[in-house]
Order: C-alpha cells, then structure tokens, then sequence
C-alpha cells in the first residue's frame, strides 16, 4: 500500500464535500441516507467508493477536477444519469446502465480541465 493513500470512513452526512489538492486519498461511504457529495481535486487522485452505501433515493455528483483523476465506484442497483459536463481537455465515463424501472438515479454534474473521471 502507497504510504501516501489514507483511506477514510465516512457513515453521517447527507451531504459530503472532498477536496484533495496534491494528493492522494480514498473515501469509503456507508450512509443510508446520502443525498449528493461534491468532489474537489486539483493535481490529485482520488476515488469515492458507494458500494456500501444504501441509496434509495435520487442523489447528484458535483464533480470538479483540474489535471486530476476521479474513480467513484457505486452499487449496481442504480442508474447513472449525466445533468451537465464541462470537459477541457478531459471526461467523464460510465459504466452502461443496466436501465433497472424505478431505481434510484446518480446524477453526475462535472467540470473536467485536463483530467479524467470514471464512474464504475
């Protein structure tokens, strides 16, 4: 393990915010009651983990990211729905949808200048 990764658990808020600046960091969410997060990287790595989490309704992604990589990994009960990007120089990309009827949605609002976000 990179001694400069730190992973971090995160299990009560609805609204999480992470910023990572020149770094590296993990994030493991097991709320049941999220309801958006906002991701933050400049010149950094990071990756948000929804596997655990227990979501049931609706949630948006407020990605933005400059010269740094995002990796976020979700449930794969949930659709994955794109409300607005911004790339330069960079993207967004997303598993396919398995298009479940009546499942929750995550919503993905991102601004991408030199970097790469990937939805697993």
């Amino acid at each position: 393990e990179d001694n400069n990764t730190s992973s971090t658990e995160y299990d009560n808020s609805q609204y999480p915010n992470f910023s990572v600046i020149f770094g590296s960091r993990d994030f493991k969410l097991t709320n049941p009651n999220l309801k958006g997060i906002k991701v933050e990287g400049v010149f950094s790595f990071i990756v948000i983990d929804l596997r655990d989490a227990q979501i049931t309704n609706d949630i948006v992604l407020d990605i933005s990211n400059i010269f740094s990589g995002v990796d976020i990994y979700v449930p794969s009960d949930v659709n994955v729905e794109t409300l607005s990007g911004t790339p330069i120089l960079g993207g967004l990309s997303y598993r396919e949808n398995k298009n479940i009827a009546g499942a929750p949605k995550i919503k993905v609002k991102y601004t991408s200048i030199f970097g790469g976000i990937d939805i697993k």
